[in-house]
């Protein structure tokens, strides 16, 4: 359940704040104990990424009504968002102790575990997500990611391409074989994935720069600036890119350019 999903108010107001300032009239003045009210004035703050009043009405909405699975799961969606992990875990354990195990709420808590550094528990999570929806990439995608972090490269290897043959557009999956292909020094392969990985998202600082290192350390510099600067574009204020340019420039035998 999205976020965006479950209140329409913004649209019949014209904009968010237009419905943050309407909730508030309600919350502060006829409706204090609304948790609908309480619930829709969280949505809105969401919508305008303010987390910390979003939270606020959160915790209203479930002190008034402690039995609402949607302000569980925004609260947890916000605590993730906010790298507070653990208790953004708690929150899913919440909606799932409310209305029982779903694919994508067990998928959201393991991803929670994930970041959290608590591995084990979250591949128990994704097993569960793919055994509750056989047909999850998102799910093999994350089984993928735990064993690549934990050195295990041939299951991470098995996972990803599960990913793949179920969602072939979306890039992170094959920044991730592209790094696993590498490590198995299939550099013909780890170029093609990596390659696809940046030009289904070129906007993808940090896979931009998986593509770049894996050029420069083929020994093909030259090729690494085009998506370089079409990333700086996107991203300018990203001292990485800016940085790997130098390095690109340095290598391909620019190195005026390259102290620049």
């Amino acid at each position: 359940a999205s976020i965006y999903d479950m209140n329409k108010c913004w649209e019949k107001l014209g904009n968010s704040q237009d419905a943050v300032n309407f909730y508030q009239s309600l919350v502060y003045g006829s409706q204090p104990f609304s948790a609908a009210a309480w619930f829709s004035l969280a949505v809105n703050y969401l919508v305008l990424n303010n987390y910390k009043e979003a939270e606020r009405a959160l915790k209203f909405s479930i002190a008034i009504n402690p039995d609402s699975s949607s302000a569980f799961f925004n609260l947890g969606n916000i605590y993730s968002q906010t790298g507070q992990y653990d208790l953004s875990a708690k929150m899913y354990d919440e909606v799932i102790r409310l209305e029982g195990e779903d694919s994508l709420t067990v998928l959201y808590k393991g991803e929670s575990l994930y970041y959290a550094g608590k591995l084990n528990e979250a591949i128990k999570c994704f097993h569960k997500s793919l055994f509750l929806n056989s047909g999850s990439a998102e799910a093999n995608y994350w089984l993928a990611q735990c064993y690549y972090v934990m050195y295990d490269n041939k299951k991470s290897m098995q996972y990803v391409e599960k990913a793949i043959r179920i969602d072939s557009s979306n890039p992170d999956y094959y920044n991730l074989r592209g790094n696993l292909r590498m490590l198995a020094e299939d550099n013909v392969g780890a170029r093609i994935d990596l390659s696809k990985s940046v030009s289904l998202q070129p906007s993808n600082a940090d896979n931009v720069i998986d593509y770049v290192h894996f050029l420069i350390s083929t020994g093909e510099p030259k090729e690494s600036m085009e998506p370089l600067y079409e990333a700086i574009q996107i991203n300018p204020n990203d001292a990485r890119l800016h940085f790997l340019v130098g390095i690109s420039e340095y290598y391909r035998g620019a190195k005026q350019e390259a102290y620049v």
